[in-house]
Formats: C-alpha cells, structure tokens, sequence
C-alpha cells in the first residue's frame, strides 16, 4: 500500500500531538497547585492586623481594621484595591463578627460595644445600639453573629442572652438551662440544612428547635468549651 506525502505528514504530526498532549496537563495542573499555594499581600488597611474577615461568593472581601489609628473601620478589597466603607462608629473593640446575605446582598456585622449593623446599598443602617432593651444597662455588648438565609433571621448573643432580628423588630429567646450568660455562648452557628440555630456553650452543646433549646446527643452540660 503507498501512502501521499500529505498523509504521512498528517499522521507525524498528530502523534507528535498526541504525545504533548499526554505532558501537558501533567505540567498543567502541577503549575497551577503551585500557583494556588502562593501568598500575596493584599497589604490590608489598619496595620494589616485584620480582626474579621467575610467574603461574598462575588468575590468581595471585607474586613474590619482596629490597630492602626485613621484605618479603623470596615473595608472591601474590590478590583485589586481596598474601599473604605465609611462606618459611622469610629470606636472598635474585642469580637468583631461578620454574617453575608448573599440573597439580598446585605451584610451584618457586629462588635462588642457597637451594637449590630446593616451594611446594604452602600449604607451602614444600626439595627441595635442597646436602646432596644431598657433593662441594658451597658451599651449592647454583641459577641457573635448568625443568619437564617430562608427565613431571612438574624441572631445575635449579648448580654441578656440570644436575640433574633425578624420583620425589623428584635425578640429574645428562651434561656439555655445551665448557661450563664454572656460569656457562657462561645458560638452561634445555622444549620440551614436541618433548620436549626446551634450554639457551642461552656455547659454542651445546645440547639434551638421548635421554640425551645435541647441537648444535642453525646453533649454534656459538664462540657467547658
């Protein structure tokens, strides 16, 4: 059998083809892990000492700056660069927390003297300095933050226990049993799978269910978390 010379050239040149196509994607991936384990300054305002950091699945970061004096705030790295948010408050404490609405687009955040925020539209709305409840006695101390995205809830832990923001209107919880507040909530956390707001505590493991609090099995109240 004779084979043209354009056959033969064409058969040469797709096993040549074939056989760098078997190394590339070796060298592919191997370039690209190494790529991906690369760290970069994003040179952070506030002294790069950053205290909470959120992300949204658009790829805006945010995080909170408390060290460096005329960078306190809350900032957002888009485009390669960082944006002051202007937060009305410039005095910033221990526990910071961010929560994302990725629904709605809303960003809460809270700290320990500040009270909760709304972050939306660029605008900062407080959602609760202390002022909701008179019996506080010290500006609204908020240690830690968690969102029900389906039902659009909010819940905060403070000095007189867990609250939740609903229908613009904040509602306290039943107490844990055996759970001091406020130090006693380490944790707040949804689990939208299951519908259920859990909380880590000095005294288990506890979640919130149907109006009422349970232990959750294999959790003990002798637990110190």
């Amino acid at each position: 059998m004779r084979f043209h010379g354009k056959y033969v050239f064409a058969v040469v040149v797709i096993a040549v083809l074939l056989v760098g196509l078997s190394v590339l994607p070796t060298a592919t991936v191997a370039e690209d892990v190494e790529n991906r384990m690369n760290w970069v300054d994003m040179r952070g305002p506030g002294g790069n000492c950053p205290w909470a950091l959120e992300v949204t699945p658009g790829g805006v970061l945010y995080q909170s700056a408390n060290a460096k004096p005329g960078e306190k705030g809350v900032w957002k790295y888009v485009n390669n660069r960082w944006i002051d948010t202007r937060f009305p408050v410039n005095h910033f404490d221990l526990h910071p927390e961010f929560e994302y609405d990725s629904a709605r687009d809303v960003l809460y955040y809270s700290g320990y003297k500040l009270g909760v925020w709304q972050y939306v539209r660029s605008r900062w709305i407080c959602l609760a300095d202390g002022e909701f409840d008179p019996d506080l006695e010290s500006p609204c101390l908020v240690r830690n933050l968690a969102f029900d995205s389906a039902h659009d809830v909010l819940y905060a832990s403070w000095t007189k226990g867990i609250w939740k923001y609903e229908n613009k209107s904040w509602s306290s919880l039943p107490e844990i049993p055996d759970v001091p507040y406020w130090f006693g909530i380490q944790d707040l956390l949804y689990d939208e799978v299951n519908d259920v707001l859990c909380t880590a505590t000095n005294a288990g493991f506890w979640g919130y269910e149907n109006d009422e609090w349970s232990l959750f099995p294999g959790s003990s109240t002798d637990q110190d978390l």
